[in-house]
């Protein structure tokens, strides 16, 4: 079962997502939209995987992984990166996760952040 307030989280950027690119309705619509909280749900359970591993690694690998897929499928780094940036965001708005909880899944998006903006920079 989801946390009420993970799932929250997850969709609180997925209308972010969704409200500052239109276009990505128009190229998705409904599904796509539902897809996107689907892999929000995912990235959230890989940071909970790596709290609870105590490892960073696990996430940058994961991160690295997901924009190879996802760049096959004809989405852009660009793409991940927003996301993960506004995973970042809004993460202090929830406080079902402890502090310790919410630092660890701050510094894995951030480490995840480094990875893809190194990408970009080829």
């Amino acid at each position: 079962m989801i946390d009420p307030e993970v799932l929250r989280w997850a969709e609180s950027v997925v209308e972010a997502m969704y409200a500052d690119h239109a276009w990505l309705y128009e190229r998705y619509g409904p599904r796509g939209r539902d897809k996107c909280l689907e892999d929000n749900l995912h990235h959230i359970r890989h940071l909970r995987t790596c709290y609870e591993l105590r490892d960073t690694q696990f996430f940058t690998d994961y991160t690295l992984w997901l924009d190879g897929i996802l760049r096959a499928r004809g989405m852009e780094t660009e793409h991940l990166l927003d996301n993960f940036l506004r995973m970042l965001d809004a993460l202090g708005s929830f406080q079902s996760l402890d502090a310790e909880e919410r630092q660890w899944y701050a510094s894995c998006l951030q480490k995840g952040i480094e990875r893809l903006r190194a990408r970009q920079e080829g």
